[in-house]
């Protein structure tokens, strides 16, 4: 069994923000494509405070949802053992198979299991110095695979 274990750092933090964000961003992008269209649609033939309204409510939802990323996401306890990956987080906790793994991207200080899509909410970061039980070397052994490195060693 490998365990992580801890509160993580300000640096694991701001990625964890970073990457809300973006996911946030995605979702605005997506959202303004599928309403917008009918909206420029509806504003040809209505009125331009429609499209005010509109604007400011999807602004709103934005903000709204990056507030509820904070620290509710972030990741306790995490469990690698027979095939599953067990993280505990403040809000509840969530199980995964191995196979549910897109890659590992080992950021120098921590790693972030990234899963594939209906899976890819889960904040699965695994931070080297909190490592409870296990070895880094376990951990990269078992799963080589899937480990992309973003740093220059």
């Amino acid at each position: 069994m490998i365990q992580f274990s801890g509160n993580i750092s300000e640096k694991c933090k701001k990625y964890i923000r970073k990457k809300a964000m973006m996911q946030w961003l995605y979702v605005a992008m997506f959202t303004a494509i599928i309403i917008g269209i009918p909206s420029i649609l509806v504003l040809l033939f209505w009125d331009i405070a429609f499209f005010v309204v509109f604007t400011a409510l999807v602004i709103a939802y934005g903000i709204v949802l990056s507030f509820l990323t904070k620290n509710d996401q972030l990741p306790h306890i995490i469990e690698i053992e027979n095939g599953e990956i067990y993280a505990e987080m403040s809000n509840g906790a969530a199980t995964r198979n191995y196979n549910d793994i897109k890659k590992i991207v080992d950021y120098g200080e921590f790693y972030d299991i990234i899963f594939y899509f209906p899976n890819k909410v889960l904040n699965c970061i695994c931070q080297k110095d909190l490592i409870q039980e296990g070895t880094i070397e376990d951990f990269e052994e078992l799963f080589k695979d899937y480990i992309v490195r973003k740093y220059k060693s």
